[in-house]
């Protein structure tokens, strides 16, 4: 990365001599040019995503399930009592199916705090993402100081 600022910087100064070069344009090009300036973006849309997924919780969940058993043996149940009779043999397959919807009512301030917490995340990462950024304003700085070192010593040396 320094090899990368150190040359956009040698192309700047490489340019005609008529065509003044500031550190301002100098900082603004640099950071323009960053790979980790694409990081602000990603910080973004993953803060966007983790609020959006953490407001689902108050959504309806809703479950559907099945299930068919078949048993080789049944049972069967032979009563007599008084004149009454009963003779039942129990299926051999029994079917289930089960609907289940879940509202919550109250989480206590849960999912807030999930949402409180997905922002404070972002704002972290974005301000350890500016102190990279500052780090590359001070090698800028240095280069462009260097440079300019460099160019007075050798117009002293003619």
């Amino acid at each position: 990365m320094k090899q990368f600022v150190f040359w956009i910087l040698i192309g700047c100064f490489a340019a005609p001599s008529q065509a003044q070069i500031t550190l301002e344009s100098c900082r603004q090009k640099a950071q323009a040019n960053y790979p980790l300036v694409r990081q602000y973006e990603l910080i973004e849309k993953t803060k966007e995503f983790s609020v959006s997924n953490a407001a689902k919780g108050y959504l309806p969940q809703f479950s559907l399930s099945a299930k068919a058993t078949y048993q080789s043996d049944a049972t069967t149940i032979n009563l007599k009592i008084g004149d009454f009779a009963l003779n039942r043999v129990a299926p051999k397959d029994q079917y289930q199916a089960m609907v289940e919807l879940n509202q919550q009512i109250w989480d206590g301030g849960n999912i807030h705090s999930q949402k409180e917490l997905a922002k404070a995340n972002s704002d972290v990462d974005r301000e350890k993402l500016n102190v990279d950024m500052y780090a590359l304003i001070e090698r800028v700085n240095d280069l462009y100081f260097g440079i300019l070192m460099l160019d007075e010593q050798l117009t002293q040396n003619t």
